[in-house]
């Protein structure tokens, strides 16, 4: 479970078919063990032993604030992630431990589809983002509820059809 409130920023270092090695800050890395769950932009993934595991890792990486993962094609076709490109930034997020403040919403990690950013409108402090979700998704997206976007845990404003 995470919170959908970001604790750094990853910089996507090596992607091979369905492995990426993300470089991520030591100050979040040194909670994550080897078998945890991570949020990389909202979606779980389980870190790799880059040690023995990864092609990666065999390719010359440090492990030192790299964290190593295996995308599923699942994954890949249900998120953004298999289109990320080399020094791209990502929203990193270590799993909820019991007794942390929560602070955001719970958030799974697990995505049922992608999104378009519609329009944004900027008026005075406010940015008001307008997302269209496939259409099979609408009906689970009510104002007030919560929604996740790339690991941002959002609240919902109002809600047209398939727009929010």
């Amino acid at each position: 479970m995470f919170t959908g409130i970001i604790q750094g920023i990853g910089i996507v270092q090596e992607k091979k078919k369905n492995l990426i090695a993300i470089k991520i800050n030591p100050k979040i890395t040194h909670r994550i063990a080897v078998g945890g769950s991570v949020s990389i932009d909202g979606v779980c993934l389980t870190v790799l032993n880059g040690e023995e595991d990864s092609p990666l890792r065999r390719k010359g990486l440090s492990s030192g604030g790299i964290l190593f993962f295996e995308l599923m094609d699942s994954t890949l076709q249900r998120t953004t992630l298999g289109q990320l490109k080399i020094g791209a930034m990502v929203n990193v997020e270590p799993a909820l431990r019991m007794g942390e403040p929560l602070g955001g919403h719970f958030v799974s990690g697990h995505i049922d589809g992608v999104g378009i950013v519609y329009k944004v409108i900027q008026q005075g402090n406010t940015r008001h983002m307008y997302v269209q979700v496939p259409k099979k998704l609408s009906k689970y997206i009510i104002p007030q509820g919560s929604i996740t976007i790339n690991g941002v845990s959002l609240t919902i404003v109002d809600k047209k059809v398939d727009i929010f």
